[in-house]
């Protein structure tokens, strides 16, 4: 899980990389065949592209609403190990002598510091 505040424009780029090239191939094949003199009665009728254009903006909205979601169970489990992590740190320094608490909430750190660069690597989608 990849849970940034950005992401790089290569990334991005290498992500979209196949869908961008069948856009293109199509969006291509399209206005080959509308530019043709060979096939004059190639055309497509406004409804047809109004009901396109809808449902491709729905679908988007639900993706952007799924995206949204995901961010925000990513951030609630984040709130809640940072919290569970908080409380046992307490604990040890409540029910422990000091070298060994600070060397347990040190050890934790550490673990924490290693889920985070865990969960930020990027995944190939």
């Amino acid at each position: 899980m990849y849970v940034g505040r950005s992401y790089k424009i290569v990334d991005f780029a290498l992500w979209s990389r196949r869908s961008v090239i069948y856009m293109v191939v199509v969006s291509g094949l399209a206005v080959a065949a509308y530019r043709l003199p060979g096939i004059a009665g190639f055309s497509v009728p406004w409804s047809v592209v109004l009901v396109l254009g809808t449902t491709v903006s729905l679908v988007a909205g639900f993706k952007n609403s799924q995206v949204f979601t995901r961010s925000s169970d990513a951030l609630q489990a984040f709130t809640q190990i940072t919290a569970s992590s908080r409380l046992w740190s307490n604990f040890c320094r409540d029910f422990l002598d000091a070298p060994t608490a600070r060397q347990l909430i040190y050890r934790h750190i550490a673990w924490m510091t290693a889920l985070r660069f865990s969960l930020r690597r990027p995944m190939p989608w």
